[in-house]
């Protein structure tokens, strides 16, 4: 009888915090939990993120453990309900804007606060979990997809792939709207894609009517 695997997907939104548990024999969707990136009491915005953490080592780090922890909490919690072993958990995917992609596997961000806003490390990541704070996860390893380039991070690579645009013949456009939203265009000639911040049109910052969160 084959051994039940299982796989952890994780969106590290600016806001909230997305973790989903696949079924790695069938590539189903077993349970999803989303929670508060708890970061947010440190900048609303990834802008404000860079700042507090380039003011001192001491800041990034507790954005690094605040998002670690908050990680390692929500997979415990989803393996908890559905009663898995996390010993069953063979790989974790993490994606996320470069901002918070570079938190959760503590890179510098000096580079991402003045123009031309370059990541410090674009390449595709392949470590194990046990380097990013998931040390039950024994027999997992963790990995990100290449950041873009500048604000567009791995989610934006996640989005196309999940998409199935790649292979399409038409132009096609993809949305990914959030606290940093993510505009894709897909054409038989290329991939053009931009990022913007978004929350204050959407999360009461800045309007009269919004909603955080």
């Amino acid at each position: 009888m084959t051994q039940n695997r299982y796989g952890i997907a994780i969106d590290i939104g600016t806001t909230n915090i997305t973790i989903n548990l696949v079924d790695l024999n069938n590539n189903n969707n077993r349970s999803q939990i989303s929670l508060r990136n708890p970061q947010h009491p440190y900048g609303a915005d990834i802008i404000s993120r860079i700042v507090y953490a380039t003011k001192d080592p001491v800041n990034q780090k507790i954005l690094v453990d605040l998002v670690r922890d908050a990680v390692k909490m929500g997979i415990k919690g989803i393996l908890e309900d559905c009663k898995i072993d996390p010993d069953h958990v063979s790989g974790v995917s993490v994606v996320g804007n470069t901002v918070m992609h570079h938190l959760f596997f503590d890179l510098p961000l000096y580079s991402l606060k003045e123009i031309p806003y370059a990541a410090t490390n674009k390449d595709a990541i392949l470590i194990n979990s046990s380097d990013v704070g998931l040390s039950f996860l024994e027999h997992a390893y963790c990995y990100s997809p290449p950041i873009v380039e500048s604000f567009v991070g791995a989610d934006a690579i996640a989005v196309l792939i999940a998409s199935d645009f790649l292979d399409k013949d038409e132009i096609r456009l993809i949305i990914d709207v959030g606290t940093n939203t993510e505009i894709s265009l897909v054409t038989p000639h290329g991939i053009w894609i931009a990022s913007g911040a978004s929350g204050p049109a959407f999360e009461g910052m800045a309007t009269e009517c919004g909603l955080s969160g």
